[in-house]
């Protein structure tokens, strides 16, 4: 069935790490119609592509098990998948280096 909705991708490496996600796109489609998303500009790195849809910029919801090829296009099928992992922050840092700090006395 026809209806808005809304879809942002996030770009996924070699090592299965996911970049901050795009800024959410919107179409309105008609009854009989789905949403095509397709991706373009991919990062050097970037060996696939995760998809957030839903019908609602707060129900955007992973739509895909694995990262889908580059080249490739997902068709999203409304109310498919209902709830689920939401669009993130991008990479969570895999260690932290504390900064020295020096304090000049005289």
């Amino acid at each position: 069935s026809g209806g808005t909705f809304y879809a942002s991708v996030t770009w996924v490496n070699s090592t299965n790490q996911q970049g901050a996600p795009s800024f959410a796109s919107s179409i309105t489609v008609a009854d009989g119609s789905l949403m095509t998303v397709a991706v373009t500009g991919a990062p050097k790195n970037a060996v696939g592509f995760n998809v957030y849809a839903g019908t609602s910029l707060a129900a955007m919801f992973l739509q895909n098990g694995v990262s889908l090829p580059v080249a490739s296009t997902y068709l999203y099928v409304p109310g498919e998948i209902s709830q689920g992992a939401l669009p993130g922050n991008g990479q969570t840092p895999e260690f932290m280096r504390p900064l020295a700090r020096t304090m000049l006395r005289g």
